[in-house]
């Protein structure tokens, strides 16, 4: 690929040891990211490459605070919502959560999950709902209906919300900038429920590092 391509970019501090792939991901995702703002609004530029470290430290310790808060071996199915960009982010956690600890888990557009996919909402559901600035009100709506059915559920936002249990990523841009940090969360997830399952979640099932066809 890099043969035939006119540009290619390297990312040579990545060095993945497990076929569950975390560091090229989020680390991809924010070359992207950064690279649509010095093609699009370059004046913005210099404040984000400032802002998403912090917020990607902040972001791990949140997450890892939260989750080991929950008794993680009763939980035995996750539902990831989101909208846009933060639906990306849901559904990259999805393969994640799948691949490293066998469990059930739904991904669905945040309103759309009121439309039948809610029915399997039980004592064991953990609910992780990316909220979007844009549609605030009405996804906060859903997570209280989740947990009035029996669920649980954790907000991710870049905004204080303290009626919830929440992973605040301290990222307050209007433009889904924090999409990828807001995998890391699912990612501990998935790593958490492997290893109360005695998995490991470095070598899961039926899976080789890369896809042989």
């Amino acid at each position: 690929m890099r043969g035939v391509s006119d540009i290619s970019v390297e990312l040579d501090f990545i060095n993945e040891e497990a076929i569950v792939m975390t560091k090229s991901f989020t680390s991809m995702a924010f070359f992207v990211s950064a690279l649509a703002r010095e093609l699009f609004v370059p004046e913005h530029l210099d404040d984000y490459l400032l802002a998403i470290p912090e917020s990607s430290s902040i972001t791990l310790e949140n997450s890892r605070k939260l989750i080991n808060g929950y008794y993680i071996f009763d939980i035995n199915h996750f539902v990831f919502l989101g909208y846009e960009e933060y639906f990306a982010a849901s559904m990259e956690g999805l393969i994640k959560v799948t691949e490293s600890s066998l469990i059930e888990a739904d991904c669905y557009q945040t309103l759309e999950y009121r439309h039948g996919p809610k029915s399997k909402v039980r004592r064991e559901t953990l609910a992780v709902i990316s909220v979007n600035p844009l549609a605030t009100n009405e996804e906060l709506s859903v997570a209280k209906e989740i947990d009035l059915l029996g669920g649980k559920s954790i907000i991710i936002s870049g905004e204080h919300m303290p009626e919830f249990d929440q992973i605040n990523t301290f990222y307050h841009g209007k433009d889904f900038g924090d999409w990828f940090l807001r995998v890391i969360p699912l990612q501990l997830l998935g790593i958490e429920k492997a290893l109360a399952k005695k998995l490991d979640p470095d070598n899961p099932k039926n899976l080789t590092k890369v896809v042989r066809l």
